[in-house]
């Protein structure tokens, strides 16, 4: 069975209190199909697959990267799936298993309140962990997902 994984990429233009536009880079994924890219508000909400806050369908594409818009702030978790019949639903066996191959990304949850820190120079706002030149460079360009070492938010620029 292929093995599917998927990680956000980048916190386009995003704020604290606002949604934000998410980057998702699915690796391991066939040449060629649709893949289902399913937002729940909580991490522990996608256990019966159920009721996503946001749902794109998108043919797979070659550079791996899908973007998901208007993402609500706070705590995520996305399920990333390959619809193998295009039927548009998550095919499971006769004891409930998923048979499509699938991914889960749990962003930051629990205690730790909000995914995404705002870059404060050199620091992340959320622990003032102070991060490398490169990793600040990263984050104000957008070029790439940086997350705090301390704390592990996704670090994101405020311009």
């Amino acid at each position: 069975m292929m093995r599917l994984t998927a990680a956000i990429f980048l916190a386009l233009w995003a704020t604290l209190a606002h949604s934000a536009d998410l980057l998702v880079r699915v690796q391991g994924t066939p040449d060629d199909g649709v893949l289902v890219l399913q937002v729940y508000d909580s991490p522990n909400a996608f256990g019966d697959f159920r009721d996503p806050l946001r749902e794109v369908h998108a043919p797979i594409q070659a550079d791996n990267l899908y973007r998901i818009d208007d993402v609500p702030s706070g705590d995520i978790a996305i399920l990333v799936y390959v619809d193998e019949n295009e039927n548009g639903l998550i095919d499971k066996n006769f004891i409930g298993i998923p048979k499509e191959p699938l991914a889960i990304y749990e962003r930051i949850h629990g205690s730790r309140g909000n995914a995404l820190a705002l870059l404060d120079g050199e620091y992340c706002s959320a622990c003032m962990e102070r991060l490398t030149r490169n990793d600040v460079f990263a984050v104000q360009n957008r070029s790439r997902l940086v997350q705090c070492r301390g704390c592990n938010r996704i670090l994101i620029f405020d311009v």
